[in-house]
């Protein structure tokens, strides 16, 4: 085993150290220049391609879609002139109805309903215990 592993060595060991021998070097150069020269960097690969296209086209379907979604919403809006729809509050507060003036403090008329809400609640809880007694 250890012979062979010398012999192996020691064969490397002289392809390493011998000069490769050149026969006609301009030949050789020719040849390498004439292979990158005919070699296309140009050329994208068929799968980017086909990736670039599709994307592109659902890209102007998806522009176009939004264009005539918008021009359907605008023609929709001007060709049905809404009134404004009339609005009306109805007022079910105690404390807003017993309002005397319109500068009333509005923390005043916040508590009094906090208070109105608390008298409905223990209503509300005394009627739910005689339903269910």
């Amino acid at each position: 085993m250890k012979n062979e592993e010398d012999k192996l060595d020691m064969l490397l060991h002289k392809l390493s150290n011998t000069d490769p021998e050149l026969s006609d070097a301009e030949m050789l150069t020719e040849n390498i220049m004439q292979k990158i020269k005919a070699k296309d960097r140009h050329r994208n690969p068929i799968l980017l391609t086909w990736i670039r296209s599709v994307t592109g086209t659902a890209a102007v379907l998806l522009i176009g879609l939004f264009l005539f979604q918008q021009n359907g919403i605008e023609t929709t809006a001007s060709a049905t002139k809404l009134e404004p729809p009339e609005i009306r509050l109805n007022i079910d507060s105690v404390c807003l109805k017993n309002m005397k003036s319109p500068s009333t403090n509005l923390m005043a008329v916040y508590l009094c309903h906090l208070q109105q809400n608390s008298i409905k609640n223990k209503q509300f809880k005394i009627i739910e215990q005689q339903l269910k007694n």
